[in-house]
Parts: C-alpha cells; structure tokens; sequence
C-alpha cells in the first residue's frame, strides 16, 4: 500500500484533497488506541502535503520497488560509505536520471565518487537542455567539473547558483570561493571572500577558515595580506582563540600532507597563533628549508617533462626528515646515483638548464645542500 493508498486519495489530489483525506482518516481512528497507526497516518501526510516531500516520494514510486529500493541503497551509501558505491547499481538508474531529480542527483555524486566525470557532465548537458538542472544538481555538476579542471564551465555553474539564492547560503558561497581560487582567479577569490565577511558577520569566522585553507593550500603569498589583516586586527578575542586553533590545525595537515611551502608560510606569516610545542626545531628548519620543494616535484611528477633521476635525493630527504624512510634509503646514495647517472650521457645532461628554469626552488635546495657533490659533477 502506498501514501496515496493509505489516505484513500489518487496521485493527482490536490493538497485540499489531501488535507480533507488526512482529517478524515484521522476521525476514522479516533476510537482507537493503536498509536503507531495516528503516527503512520500523520508521516505519511506530512509527506504528500510538502511539495518537495511530494514530488521525491512521486519520482520513487515511478521507479517501482525494485529500483526504489537501490536508490535508497545509494542514496544510504553516499552519505554513510561513498566507497562503497558501485558503479553496476548507478548504471542501473541512469536512464531515469531525466525524469527524476532524485535520482540524476544520486547519479551526480555516485559519479563524482567514482571518478566517473564525463558520464556526469554528459547527463548534466541533458538536464540544462531541458531546463531540469536545480540548484542543487548545478553544484554536483560543477564538482564534477572541476574535478577535470573545467574551471570557467564549472565557475558560470555556481554563479548561477549564488544569483538564484541571492548569496545566502554559506555552504554554496564556500565552495565556490574554493573553486576560484583553484581556477586561480585570485583576485575574484578574495573581493568575494571579503564581502561574504562583512555580509555574513555572525559566521564570518567561518567564512574566515574557508578563505584561509583556500588561501594555504591553492593561493600565492601575495594573497595572504587581507585574511591575515583580519586575523591582526579585526577579530575579537573569542575570534581570536579559534583562529588559533584552526591554524595550529591547518599547519599540522601541512605537515601531514608534506606541503612544506604552505607549513612554510603558515610559520612565517602566522608563528604568533601557532602552538608547535613538541615539534622538533631541527624538523622545523627543514621544513623552511624545503618550501616549495615538494610542491614543484608534483607538478614534475605530473607533467613527466623532467626525468625523476633529479628528484631522488630531494624525495629521500624528505623521507629521512619525517622519519619514514627505509633502511636501505639514503638521499646522499641518491646523489651520488644522480652525479653518476649525468655523467653516463650527455642527453642526461641536457635536461639540467630545463631543470634549473622550471623547477628554481629544488635546483636551489640540491645545490645548497650538496655543493661539493655538484663540484665533482660537469653539469651546470
């Protein structure tokens, strides 16, 4: 039996209908003592009576029980265990993604957890052109795209987003100061990031945290000027000691995820909110020492346009620092391997000005750092 079933109504009643059809049942109950039945009664009306409540139960009924029930399967999985999805069970409910916002917006984020992009960025291109896409189906499209760092798409998405909700939902206004600022839209980044400050100034603590992660992890150093005004100058002293908090948090993560430019900076910019009790102060040096290292052998890493042989020592050493290096792994074997492996060929030597040009930083740090080994080796 369905909602519709329950309160003897058709799936077209009016909400008249349904509020006439709920009291009626209700006095039909009146004399008995069952409770779970008035409770029944009353969520399923609570249901049929709010339109988006509605219009979502419809969409499910339309798929029958069988996928009614997956849908549900996925809809508990991504909230609870997105690892879990699997991609048989979405596939399943993509040919009803265009009659169902439940379901396009569970294909959306399945997608997104699968690595599934264009899939999702294909049915997204349908609903638009159907004019299907909500508010919240834009937001999991353009997460989409910007996993495959279609930046400008995915920025006219949220800005459709903030105009239809006129800039009032944090959430929203968040993710998409996260996402200009990895378009690298700096400038635009920190104008918006400002004005939700002063627009939203019972949360701007929150919208502080967001613009400084932002900041740290995707931005330059020229722009962390006016989060840190903020943070010097215009917090009060409860703001004050939450900043503190999450910055100690953040240099931390820092540490964690081996981004040694922004510990760096958080260390420079930020040592008075700080608490580093019990770091050593020899890791702390390398850890200044390695700013934008690590940073510019992921970017080589990814764009394979330097041979790794002139990474080994610096990836070592970094290993060695935090303590994870194995028995066997030693950065000063590394360079003389690398001293040795430039020698071997002339061709191996042609990548050094390449190197030197597009990644200064770890150029700087192997030179300073093993000077007299670059002596011994015809390369520079």
């Amino acid at each position: 039996m369905n909602h519709y079933e329950m309160l003897d109504v058709s799936q077209s009643a009016t909400q008249d209908e349904i509020k006439r059809a709920y009291r009626k049942k209700m006095q039909s109950h009146q004399n008995e003592t069952d409770p779970e039945m008035f409770m029944q009664i009353r969520a399923v009306y609570e249901i049929l009576i709010d339109p988006t409540n509605r219009k979502s139960y419809d969409e499910g009924l339309a798929l029958g029980d069988r996928r009614l029930n997956l849908l549900e399967l996925l809809e508990s999985k991504i909230d609870t265990a997105p690892n879990e999805v699997i991609w048989r069970d979405v596939e399943t409910l993509v040919p009803f993604a265009d009659q169902s916002e439940r379901v396009a917006v569970v294909v959306l984020q399945s997608c997104y957890f699968l690595n599934r992009f264009e899939e999702a960025i294909d049915l997204a291109k349908r609903l638009e052109r159907s004019n299907s896409l909500s508010a919240q189906l834009r937001e999991y499209y353009a997460y989409n795209l910007r996993s495959v760092s279609k930046y400008d798409e995915a920025i006219r998405q949220f800005k459709l987003i903030v105009f239809e909700q006129n800039e009032e939902v944090l959430d929203t206004l968040l993710a998409y100061g996260r996402l200009l600022m990895q378009a690298k839209q700096y400038n635009e980044s920190k104008v918006r990031f400002e004005k939700w400050m002063l627009a939203h100034k019972e949360r701007r603590m929150m919208v502080w945290k967001e613009w400084m992660e932002c900041t740290i992890f995707f931005g330059r150093r020229e722009d962390y000027e006016l989060p840190l005004l903020w943070l010097k100058n215009r917090f009060s002293k409860e703001e004050d000691a939450q900043a503190r908090d999450y910055l100690t948090g953040m240099c931390i993560r820092a540490e964690e995820y081996e981004r040694h430019d922004a510990m760096q900076i958080l260390l420079d910019e930020c040592a008075d909110w700080i608490r580093l009790d019990g770091i050593d102060p020899d890791y702390l040096d390398a850890v200044r020492e390695l700013g934008g290292v690590r940073e510019e052998m992921d970017v080589a890493y990814q764009a394979q346009n330097i041979p790794l042989e002139f990474f080994y020592p610096a990836y070592t050493y970094i290993k060695e620092i935090k303590g994870t290096a194995e028995e066997d792994e030693n950065h000063v074997n590394d360079f003389v391997f690398l001293e040795g492996w430039l020698n071997e060929d002339e061709i191996n030597r042609a990548y050094v000005m390449k190197f030197k040009l597009l990644y200064p930083k770890t150029y700087q740090f192997l030179k300073k750092k093993y000077d007299i080994c670059f002596e011994h080796t015809d390369w520079r």
